[in-house]
Formats: structure tokens, C-alpha cells, sequence
């Protein structure tokens, strides 16, 4: 077996349309948290965690674009989220999402995980999953 040349996921990279108004979408609806800004203002750095360690992982950039983009992709006609999380509390989650009108796309349960799709503010599709 060779040298294992990969360490752990870094950061992901997510388009929007407007930095402050995603920010506070991300916190409000996500409960994220704002890691940090660089010195101008296309991008802002987001984490799950509260902790202010700079090496905090994975971070989450969001990115000022003014393309017509999101980040999902299609497969036979249907939308496939790129970002999945895990959680413990999908109810909880849901609950919150449609108490601040997110648009779920789906809910279901697969058997051996309850799965749910969700839209952010930008259209990019965000999956979260409670294994059984």
C-alpha cells in the first residue's frame, strides 16, 4: 500500500450571489459560523464548529459570482446535491427549515438512512442524512 498522500478534506467552495445575505443564511438557517473574512469582499469563510482555531476543518468559501451557477449537478434529469452532511437531528432540522420557508426538495426514508434535500438561498442543492 502506498504513501497515503491525502490528509482530510480542506474546504468547499460554494457560489453566491451575495456574501453578507448568504453569511447570515448560513448562520440562521445551519447554525454555521463565520470564520472569517479576507481583506476585500467577494468571500467568507464559514465553519460548523464554533472553535476559532485557524485550522478548523473543512471550511466553507463562499464565493461573490454574478454567473449563472450553483453547485449541483444533474443525472437522468435530476438534481444531485454536491454537499452532504450527517447529522444526528434531521427531524430537528427539518423542523427549523420549514419554519424559516427552505425550500426541501425531499424527504425520505431509504431504509437504512432518513435523507433529506434542501435549498440554499443561491439554488445550491445541500443534502443532510441521519443514518439508522
Amino acid at each position: 500500500m502506498g504513501q497515503q498522500l491525502f490528509e482530510a478534506l480542506d474546504h468547499i467552495q460554494i457560489p453566491v450571489l451575495d456574501v453578507e445575505e448568504s453569511i447570515q443564511w448560513y448562520i440562521k438557517h445551519l447554525g454555521f459560523y463565520l470564520h472569517g473574512r479576507p481583506n476585500h469582499e467577494d468571500m467568507a469563510f464559514l465553519c460548523i464548529e464554533r472553535e476559532k482555531d485557524p485550522d478548523v476543518r473543512p471550511l466553507f468559501l463562499l464565493w461573490k459570482t454574478n454567473d449563472d451557477t450553483n453547485m449541483n449537478f444533474t443525472k437522468n434529469g435530476e438534481h444531485m446535491p454536491v454537499l452532504c452532511f450527517k447529522t444526528k437531528h434531521i427531524n430537528a432540522l427539518r423542523d427549523k427549515l420549514i419554519e424559516g420557508n427552505v425550500e426541501i426538495a425531499n424527504f425520505s426514508d431509504e431504509g437504512w438512512a432518513y435523507c433529506m434535500d434542501f435549498y440554499d438561498l443561491n439554488r445550491n442543492l445541500i443534502n443532510v442524512t441521519e443514518y439508522k
